[in-house]
């Protein structure tokens, strides 16, 4: 199994945009706890993490529409993506609860 050695694997990149949006929405129409969206967030990461490092990993980035140097990703990056999943969530939280008033 060959390590892909990604220089452009970045902290911040488009899919950080995708996290956001995903976890405003879970947050804005409630759909799980913050503290159940916390570990649900963390198990994906870890999932994702262990499943690069598979040999089935290099067969199914050929299929896969995502170029594997989202999801082959290292450390710094997933722990950006929890940033930006906490924040999104909390976003949504909160605009719904002032759209209540």
């Amino acid at each position: 199994m060959e390590q892909i050695d990604n220089k452009e694997n970045k902290p911040i990149d488009y899919l950080s945009i995708v996290h956001f949006m995903f976890s405003f929405m879970v947050g804005y129409f409630n759909i799980v706890s913050l503290e159940v969206y916390i570990i649900l967030c963390i198990i994906w990461e870890v999932s994702e993490h262990l499943f690069s490092l598979t040999e089935f990993s290099y067969t199914f980035e050929k299929y896969y529409p995502i170029r594997s140097q989202y999801w082959r990703e290292k450390i710094p990056n997933k722990m950006t993506d929890m940033v930006f999943n906490i924040s999104g969530y909390l976003l949504g939280r909160y605009m719904m609860k002032n759209q209540q008033r």
